[in-house]
């Protein structure tokens, strides 16, 4: 995370402090560091989506997003990014794909609706905008050259580029009674990486899988996450077989030259951590696993931040540094 200059905090803070604008409530779905001292929260609140939180003061400083469907509101987030070059904050909208962008104030800049039909991920990272969206699979026809995430100019918010996969290489056909699922959903998450090159990871299967911006595999490597013995299918006694989704890479923070992918389900016996991940000399991945040191204050689902020094975590309420073992 680039340090911000005292200059800088002081056009800040009188801003921040002087809203109107003071949520209370500070139960929260998720979050994102945009500094040492300000995160973004995504809000468990009908009303109020997004709110900026003061760590140091731990109190919300500004409620930034509605909910609604007018202008610069949003029904339901799927996602949001920062990025601390561009300083700016980016919030998808999960049924429609629009994607509002902020500036480091909280003041909205720029909305577009870009009919992605389900927008689950978002990073934004040295002026690209990378949009994952969830696929729901009623069959395996076409898997081969599956559209998985989109490139947007961070200024427009328009699609500049698409990135395709090919969905086999995730070998869903030998997850026991797979076939007895009638909707499969995937959850990629691509990550912007240097060079034009990107990582794409998918939540609870354990491996991952460097591409460039020509859709190519480069590399790949299989993750051992403690507790972890892959994806399930499960029965039901009253609604027939579904799937489990672990929380396992379902989030990530980016530290320098080093991904940090998170993994941590407390009720399925999988305890919290984060795999870092770095590209070498472009076409392999070198990978390395971390635990948590205290486990009993975090989220069942374990979910990630940074400033882009410390690595956070939470309990729903609070944001508290963590460390690792």
């Amino acid at each position: 995370m680039k340090k911000k200059s005292l200059t800088r905090l002081i056009l800040i803070l009188p801003f921040l402090i002087s809203s109107q604008l003071k949520s209370q409530n500070i139960n929260f779905k998720n979050f994102q560091a945009l500094n040492e001292d300000f995160f973004f929260l995504e809000q468990e609140s009908k009303t109020v989506l997004g709110s900026y939180y003061h760590l140091g003061r731990d109190s919300v400083i500004k409620d930034i997003l509605k909910a609604g469907r007018g202008p610069f509101e949003i029904e339901n987030i799927g996602a949001f990014s920062y990025d601390n070059t561009s300083e700016r904050l980016f919030v998808g909208d999960i049924s429609n794909g629009k994607i509002i962008s902020y500036n480091l104030s909280g003041v909205p800049i720029l909305e577009n609706t870009l009919k992605i039909p389900y927008l689950i991920n978002l990073d934004a990272y040295d002026g690209k905008l990378v949009a994952s969206q969830g696929i729901l699979l009623r069959d395996s026809k076409n898997l081969a050259n599956y559209p998985l995430a989109f490139i947007l100019d961070q200024n427009s918010i328009e699609i500049t580029d698409t990135l395709f996969f090919d969905l086999r290489k995730l070998q869903l056909d030998t997850i026991e009674n797979s076939p007895k699922v009638k909707i499969f959903e995937i959850r990629p998450q691509v990550i912007a990486l240097e060079n034009d090159l990107f990582l794409a990871t998918f939540q609870s299967v354990s491996t991952i899988f460097l591409i460039d911006s020509e859709s190519d595999v480069l590399a790949s490597a299989t993750l051992k996450i403690p507790g972890f013995q892959g994806m399930k299918i499960i029965e039901h006694p009253r609604y027939g077989y579904g799937q489990i989704m672990y929380s396992v890479l379902n989030d990530f923070v980016r530290i320098k030259d080093s991904i940090y992918l998170s993994f941590g389900h407390k009720s399925k016996g999988i305890p919290p951590g984060v795999v870092s991940v770095e590209v070498i000399n472009g076409n392999a991945l070198k990978t390395n696993t971390f635990l948590v040191d205290e486990t009993d204050i975090l989220t069942n689902q374990f979910i990630i931040t940074t400033d882009g020094i410390k690595i956070y975590g939470t309990n729903g309420t609070k944001i508290f540094p963590l460390t690792f073992k």
